[in-house]
């Protein structure tokens, strides 16, 4: 808190309130003076304080305000003699809010006391959709944009960009986070890039990543493309370290947009082999392919892949659904004649899927586009409306194409969404060239929830200082984001960092001097290894152009050899299950051989030549999506592929042809950024364009697997501007991410969400009461959109000239996250567990030590958990109920399973040294040592018998051994064989049983113990009752303490069996009638009828240890007098044949 004033605020214990130590007071005494506290907040939430004022009214009094960028407001004046009470402040607003309390002396009092007194401020956040997930640590420290991302498999993110530093550290173009958004510094790339933008960035399975974007080369008039490979680690790898020039078309717009090069924007291998490609080409080895494309493996066009007319804009994102249906979105406004407004799917034979119906789609371009597990759609780019409903820059679709309504980002980032990349708990890592994010500043990169709320728990302290192009999630939650930033949270990271799950940046990923150019996509190796493309020429000093694979740990990893790699930028990265990666971007050759914006490398980084796109792309490749098939979509800004139309997306066969069979007709009219696949195969596509295959579609579109439009996914009026990212959840939702201003024509800046039929999900980051264009998760634009675990994103983007300093990188809640409980049962012993807390949020880890009591060891865990491991550690995702089993160091010694108490100096312990003829084994006193004792203690119920087995090989002058009952010694034994030895209890009640073996001096004897074996109790008599079990001191007795023969003294248990017909239990609990036919039990007791609020409980039992409160369904009064009542208690027969009932009696005080 901020404290100010004429004197401050402070603690003192005269006056508080009951049974508190401290409060705070107003300092200030003389006339005219102020004294004040505040605090600020992020809404929304609840903030609830207690407050007392002493003044003279109307003269000196208490003000408490609540201010925020847009309004002040007055909420109490408070002046006289007022008590202690606590008030409210509900905050609904997704915006930071200061709280300020402010005590005001107008003229000196004639009172002893005039002041203001604080105690318990408490703030409550509440999740809501579109606020940041706070958890997530990255913030503003990107000192430039993120245009590319790629998770881990352990959910570190990969980001790329045009950056040089993250959080204070060098990471040129690209770095690692952990999944909490700080900075991995064990991935270094070291220099990175020497120049700029990371644009593409794609992890391998192995965990290397290559990275693709353009550079300037030192004494070269135009920019190349650099293509490199990192080791997970960030290492670069110096085998693949050439650089080239190339020929590039800027169409007018300067090279360093990076948005609209010619060429190939997106690759996505397809399960199959097969690649498709998206950009901004019309064809492809000779053969008319608009904007998108499928290559067989070896490269050439896959003629079954047939988009028709394609996409009439360039196609800048492409993702492959599951199904095989194909995803794009870009600047295209049609697709094969229909109208698709930047987005669109496609049968996996590339025609438009007309059962995806984005409806009006996205009012400009679609970046990026994301597949949730559940089928949902995550979009990002440059739009602000989808289907008519507001969703800056950001949206998530229903799988037929509608908004999702639920996911609503609210505030829209101050700058493009350029990817967006799904977290496995569900939150959206979210990247661009975005400052601000739903009000809040975070640099280029940022985490949503489920519900597109900004997660606040991903911190990225000052985040990264240039824009956030890609995000990858790695399997551990720490994302992996990439694009223009050269520092995060003030640590140098250029262009690529790692971040903890919450965040933070994760020092242990050093890509060294980084990226030096943009990173702008990023993809993960199984083992850790990280590829990354985009506009870099050079990696941590060393020669990478556009493409690079780094180490786990963010250094360059060198076994990753291109040769002379692409002469263009790279764009997209897709990895095969073989290890081999597609690429996509601009070029046109690689290693010298010719490849039209689309190529196959070998798990080495060589070209593989078996990989065939003859022509290739007319035009810039954005987005590739692997197929499960093997077949690949293409979405980007190209008309042909192979020399056949496909505008903007296209499908190719394994080995790089043009798949026929995928037809999107007319496809897309502009730029496809990204493509995401949903589960049942069909395509969504994002971009710029405005319609698919002559279909409205603004920015978005869903295709069936065959290319055709799904018409069954509505948009409505689409996003505003370009959608440059998507992502899919597991419920089907669609995230999009881009430079949007409203989606459907409801204000969604740069992010929203959609339903699966495409129409906005309202209820995800809404914010009607906020200024237009204002995001809630402050990013100008999304580029990349990343799910993290279940109900969070992140978003990675850029911020506006308004913002410059504003965040990049945010996480977002997708869903209105569960808590869930841990229920623990451990009998003979307890769980302790860290933390403990009334309730976990899913992925919270716990650990559970279970901790015998003793004469007891730990066993195993419940089934559930499974294992012996002591401690566990288990990740919550749903209500749990944990057991430990223990079991006694004396286990199977009585066939009667008495329970057993050991204590002295040593405890006894089973071993099968020393045992009775075809006996296994037999308990053995564990004292060794002279003047020592070592004694095993049971507790039984008379009357019975009780016969054991004894064997004391020590003579007298070494040791004794004997049995106690109820503390009375009995004869001392010593040098006798095994025997078996009766005792008879005749009384009734509780019978204390202890064997004890003294030892006198040091043994020169082999044997010097005692031994035990068959330790029986047989019951005699019938059942009896027990005795109280405990009492509580005089002075906290209650109104059940009374002096006649049936009273029940306050906070006491009573326990007793079967037929308590013992003289000592006639006033306690007895059997009244055991039923001849059903065995039912009906006992009765006598209670105090006089004595309010008490409460008497019946337990039972069948074993006297797992005591269960009594099903009183069937209990009545049968007598009632003036101080007591007789009860019936009627209980159904216990499967073991045996019952014990316990009555807890207690009272409130």
């Amino acid at each position: 808190m901020q404290i100010d004033g004429n004197k401050g605020w402070h603690l003192q214990n005269e006056i508080t309130r009951p049974y508190r130590a401290v409060a705070a007071r107003s300092g200030n005494t003389t006339r005219h003076s102020t004294s004040w506290i505040a605090t600020t907040v992020t809404g929304p939430g609840t903030l609830t304080y207690w407050r007392r004022v002493s003044s003279e009214a109307n003269l000196d009094l208490l003000e408490v305000r609540v201010s925020n960028a847009t309004s002040d407001t007055l909420i109490e004046s408070v002046s006289g003699e007022a008590d202690w009470a606590m008030e409210t402040i509900e905050i609904d607003l997704p915006l930071p809010h200061t709280i300020h309390w402010e005590f005001k002396i107008s003229s000196t009092t004639g009172q002893g006391i005039s002041a203001a007194f604080l105690d318990e401020v408490v703030w409550e956040p509440r999740q809501t959709p579109g606020a940041i997930d706070a958890s997530f640590a990255h913030r503003s420290t990107l000192d430039g944009a993120i245009d590319a991302m790629a998770l881990g498999d352990d959910d570190s993110i990969y980001v790329g960009g045009n950056f040089s530093t993250l959080q204070g550290n060098v990471r040129n173009g690209i770095a690692r986070l952990h999944p909490d958004g700080s900075l991995d510094t064990e991935y270094d790339p070291g220099a990175g890039i020497i120049m700029s933008n990371i644009r593409s960035l794609v992890l391998q399975p192995d965990g290397m990543a290559f990275m693709v974007g353009p550079q300037w080369i030192p004494g070269s008039s135009e920019p190349s493309i650099v293509f490199a490979r990192y080791y997970p680690d960030g290492v670069r790898d110096p085998n693949f370290a050439k650089y080239f020039g190339m020929h590039y078309y800027s169409s007018g717009t300067s090279w360093m947009s990076g948005i609209w090069m010619k060429g190939i924007h997106a690759v996505a291998p397809q399960p199959d082999r097969k690649v498709l490609v998206g950009g901004s080409f019309t064809s492809y080895a000779g053969t008319s392919r608009n904007r998108i494309l499928r290559l067989n493996p070896d490269g050439s066009l896959d003629h079954a892949f047939e988009p028709g007319a394609g996409a009439d804009a360039w196609i800048r994102t492409v993702a492959l659904q599951p199904d095989g249906k194909v995803l794009i979105g870009g600047v295209f406004t049609k697709f094969d004649g229909t109208a698709r407004n930047r987005i669109a799917r496609l049968h996996p034979n590339g025609s438009l899927d007309h059962a995806f119906d984005p409806g009006t789609g996205a009012d400009d371009v679609v970046e990026t586009i994301t597949l949730q597990p559940d089928g949902k759609i995550l979009i990002s780019g440059h739009f602000t409306t989808f289907d008519g409903t507001v969703r800056p820059r950001i949206a998530r679709l229903h799988p037929d194409g509608s908004l999702d309504g639920s996911f609503d980002p609210g505030d829209a980032p101050n700058d493009r969404i350029t990817a967006i990349a799904l977290q496995s708990d569900g939150k959206l890592l979210v990247s661009g060239h975005f400052t601000r994010f739903g009000g809040v500043d975070c640099a280029f990169l940022v985490r949503l929830h489920p519900d597109g709320s900004l997660d606040d728990s991903f911190f990225l302290g000052q985040g990264a200082n240039d824009e956030v192009r890609a995000i990858a999630m790695q399997p551990d939650g720490k994302p992996l984001i990439g694009g223009d930033f050269t520092s995060f949270d003030l640590a140098q990271r250029n262009r690529i960092a790692r971040l903890l799950p919450d965040g933070n940046l994760d020092i242990s990923f050093d890509p060294g001097a980084g990226a030096n150019d943009s990173v702008n996509a990023i993809a993960l190796q199984s083992d850790g290894k990280v590829l990354i493309g985009g506009r870099f020429s050079f990696f941590d000093g060393t020669i990478r152009p556009h493409i690079a694979r780094l180490n786990p740990g963010g250094s360059l990893d060198t076994s990753f050899d291109p040769g002379w790699a692409a002469n263009g930028p790279v764009n997209a990265i897709a990895l095969k299950s073989d290890g081999k990666v597609l690429i996509g971007g601009d070029f046109t050759s690689f290693d010298l051989a010719q490849r039209n914006r689309i190529a196959r490398l070998n798990p080495d980084g060589s070209l593989d030549p078996a990989f065939n796109p003859g022509t290739g792309a007319n035009g810039v490749v954005n987005t590739i999506a692997l197929l499960p098939d093997g077949k690949t979509l293409l979405g980007g800004d190209f008309t042909s592929f192979g020399g056949t139309a496909r505008h903007r997306i296209a499908r190719l066969n394994p080995d790089g042809s043009l798949d026929p069979s995928f037809d999107p007709g007319g496809g897309a009219d502009a730029t496809v950024n990204a493509i995401a696949l949903q589960a049942d195969g069909r395509i969504l596509l994002g971009g710029d364009f405005t319609s698919f295959d002559g279909e409205d579609r603004p920015r978005i579109v869903r295709l069936h697997p065959d290319g055709n439009l799904d018409a069954s996914f509505d948009p409505g009026t689409g996003a505003s501007s370009s959608i440059r990212s998507l992502a899919l959840q597991t419920d089907g939702k669609i995230l999009i991410g881009g430079s949007f201003e409203n989606f459907d024509g409801i204000m969604r800046p740069g992010t929203a969400r959609l339903h699966p039929d495409g129409s906005l999900d309202a209820a995800f980051l809404a914010a009607p009461s906020l200024p237009p264009f204002v995001n809630t998760i402050g990013l100008s634009h999304v580029n990349t959109i990343a799910l993290q675990a279940e109900g969070l994103a992140l978003l990675g983007g850029a911020t506006g000239a308004s913002t410059p300093r504003g965040p990049r990188l945010v996480r977002i809640l997708t869903e209105t996250l569960p808590r869930h409980t841990l229920t623990l049962t451990a009998a003979n012993g307890t769980i302790d567990v860290f933390p403990q807390v009334e309730s976990y949020a899913v992925g919270d880890p716990v650990v559970l030590t279970a901790v015998p009591n003793r004469g007891f060891e730990f066993h195993h865990w419940s089934e559930d958990l499974g294992g012996m491991e002591n401690p566990q550690t288990i990740t919550m995702t749903e209500d749990r109920s944990v057991t430990a089993h223990f079991r006694s160091l004396l286990d199977g010694l009585s066939p009667s399973g008495l329970i057993f108490h050991l204590g002295g100096d040593a405890d006894w312990y089973l071993q099968s040294e020393y045992t009775r003829p075809g006996r296994p084994f037999a308990a053995r006193s564990g004292n060794t040592d002279p003047n020592s004792i070592s004694w095993i203690e049971t507790t039984v119920t008379g009357p019975g018998i009780l016969t054991f087995w004894r064997f004391v090989p020590s003579s007298p002058v070494v040791g004794s051994f004997r049995l106690s009952h109820n503390g009375e010694p009995g004869e001392p034994l010593s040098s006798v064989n095994w025997a078996m030895q009766t005792l008879e209890i005749t009384e009734d009640g509780e019978h204390t049983l202890r064997w004890e073996y003294s030892r006198t001096q040091q043994a020169t004897q082999t044997i010097s113990a005692a031994f035990l074996d068959e330790i029986t109790w047989t019951p005699t008599g019938g059942f009896y009752a027990w005795p109280l079990l405990g009492a509580l001191p005089a002075d906290r007795r209650g109104p059940l303490d009374r002096n006649g023969p049936f009273d029940l003294t306050n906070l006491l248990a009573y326990a007793l069996g079967l037929d308590p017909r013992s003289a000592t239990a006639a006033d306690l609990p007895r059997l009244h009638a055991p039923n001849p036919e059903t065995g039912a039990l009906t006992f009765r007791y006598r209670r105090a009828s006089e004595a309010p609020g008490v409460v008497l409980t019946p337990l039972v039992s069948e074993t006297l240890h797992d005591w269960q409160p009594a099903d009183t369904a069937n209990l009545i009064v049968v007598e009632s007098h003036a101080d007591w009542e007789l009860v019936e208690l009627t209980l159904p027969a216990p499967a073991s044949g045996r019952l014990f009932l316990l009555l807890h009696a207690a009272t409130p005080n």
